[in-house]
């Protein structure tokens, strides 16, 4: 189903929300949803959080301040949505300074029909959509001229750039050299000869220019059996030659560079070609730098990683252990629930079978002998007031020595089993609370509920039954208990008032005393249970056990 427009009606007239309410109904595309306020300042609030697609406002509002004032101050705090301006007779002076105001259209009241409210209040969305349509491309226009200008611009400066450019490279490079912290080489592709090496890489070892490139770029020395350079790959030629003869890329190799006094410098080697503007190879350039600071700390968090690691197994062990152990304590908690709910079970059926057995049959005999006595009384002299009245007390207190046998432990459930017990259940509850009508669907065989699930199902039906009766306000319940393939569902519904699920979970023990209990019976008996409910929706109750 498509999302409603929102519309709101600013109007001191209710009388007016009752007609358009009703027009807008007849319409079948889009469906209008219509929002109400009376007085100018609810208006000016609503706007400015700009929540609806249309507003429409009533031109007489307030004798000091009218629907124009209320348009103007809208428009001011930047409202975009389209305002329709309304007033109960025509007048062209208004609908000029409606237009003038910002308005979107004018419309009379009693004047317009539903096909014109209809086609005003599209008419206006369209062209708020066109309009917006229309900036957008505007800003797009504007930013593209800018971005062309600015690329223009950037074109013209470019070539004045090159010129710069020129004067500085060499200045930038001499600045390279002398300053930075690298190797750096670079040399022609015709003859390896040295064009230029940096302060850093003569002071790393310790040599001159001449001495540097006959002992590290003699082309005797492109071999890997080169006496100076030892590299940490197959490969032995060096970087900057592989890089100048065949145009190689070289990225981060590392070697050994050996200095006249015998140390060994670990260095990350990076050579590039130099081409002309045909693409053809005139040379290359070499950077080294040493990395012996950074291999050590490599060392260190390796070490650093393998030490983690082992710890890290340690405590996954500890861990699994504590889980496992965890595992095994609930385990046994949610056994011993379970035995404390059966136990709590059995003894509600002892005590029901001890009620009935001694207080129920002691009473019944007590009575029964009162109305002998009172009748054999009333045969000789008529005197049988207070015997009756005794017999009246005593009928009271076997029905409430049955009630309470029959909350601790229905008979019936044990005698003819759950679906006997739910009708019996139903009724009693309809003939105490006659108000509310009870709708009873059971899909299932006496045979398919095993025989411990049958009072787990009977006391969540009687918790939640009761709960609705006491706080739901409900005029109906529905309950259904069906076998769905190898599961078998209780459903629990009621159309009452419901209540915030959160709010009642997060109150003391007693309030929601009765929701844990139902959750519980039906976990510790193998099932899954749920409850859905807010305020105004009612409260649907479902559990479910599967034996497959």
């Amino acid at each position: 189903m498509s999302e409603r427009v929102k519309i709101l009606l600013i109007d001191d007239d209710e009388e007016d929300y009752l007609i358009i309410s009703e027009m807008l109904s007849e319409i079948s595309s889009p469906k209008y949803a219509l929002d109400f306020v009376r007085t100018y300042e609810e208006g000016l609030e609503c706007v400015i959080r700009g929540e609806h697609a249309v507003y429409l406002l009533d031109y007489f509002l307030e004798e000091r301040r009218t629907g124009l004032d209320l348009l103007k101050e809208a428009i001011a705090n930047g409202c975009r949505s389209p305002i329709i301006l309304l007033t109960g007779f025509g007048n062209y002076q208004i609908d000029v300074l409606a237009m003038k105001s910002g308005a979107a259209d004018y419309l009379v009241k009693g004047a317009f029909s539903v096909d014109l409210l209809e086609r005003t209040i599209r008419y206006a969305m369209e062209r708020k959509q066109i309009e917006d349509e229309l900036k957008r491309h505007r800003q797009e226009l504007e930013k593209l001229v800018e971005e062309r200008t600015l690329q223009h611009a950037e074109a013209r400066a470019e070539a004045e750039r090159r010129a710069i450019e020129a004067e500085r490279r060499q200045a930038t490079l001499l600045a390279l050299l002398e300053h930075l912290p690298e190797g750096i080489a670079i040399v022609d592709s015709s003859d390896l000869k040295i064009k230029a090496l940096s302060k850093y890489a003569l002071e790393l070892v310790g040599l001159s220019l001449e001495e540097f490139e006959d002992r590290y770029l003699s082309t005797r020395q492109w071999s890997p059996a080169h006496p100076v350079l030892e590299k940490i790959a197959p490969s032995g030629v060096l970087p900057i030659a592989r890089a100048a003869l065949d145009g190689k890329i070289v990225a981060n190799e590392e070697w050994v560079l050996k200095t006249p006094a015998g140390q060994k410098i670990p260095v990350l080697v990076s050579a590039g070609p130099i081409r002309d503007g045909s693409g053809n190879v005139t040379g290359a350039v070499a950077a080294w730098r040493d990395i012996s600071e950074p291999k050590r700390i490599q060392r260190e968090l390796q070490q650093a990683r393998d030490d983690l690691e082992i710890r890290v197994y340690q405590r996954t062990l500890e861990l699994a252990e504590t889980m496992q152990s965890l595992r095994e304590s609930q385990a046994k908690l949610k056994l011993l629930a379970a035995q404390l709910m059966h136990a709590q079970e059995d003894e509600r059926k002892r005590l029901a079978r001890e009620l009935h057995d001694s207080i129920g049959s002691s009473l019944s005999a007590v009575k029964f002998t009162l109305e002998n006595a009172a009748e054999q009384i009333r045969k000789r002299e008529g005197g049988t007031e207070i015997f009756l009245q005794l017999s009246s007390v005593m009928s009271h207190a076997i029905d409430e020595s049955r009630r309470i046998m029959t909350d601790l432990r229905p008979s019936i459930l044990d005698d003819l089993g759950i679906i006997v017990t739910i009708d019996w259940f139903c009724r009693r509850h309809q003939a105490l609370y006659n108000g509310i009508d009870i709708e009873k669907t059971v899909l299932v065989k006496e045979d398919d509920i095993p025989e411990h699930l049958r009072i787990t199902i009977f006391r969540i039906i009687q918790e939640s039954m009761n709960n609705i009766a006491k706080h739901g306000n409900a005029d109906k319940i529905t309950l259904s208990l069906a076998r769905i393939g190898e599961c078998i569902e209780l459903r629990v519904e009621d159309d009452g008032t419901g209540f915030d699920l959160e709010e009642t979970l997060s109150r003391g023990d007693f309030s929601r005393f009765g929701l844990t209990s139902m959750r519980e019976r039906a976990e510790l008996s193998g099932g899954q249970f749920e409850i859905l409910s807010k305020p105004g929706d009612g409260t649907k109750i479902r559990a479910c056990w599967d034996f497959r």
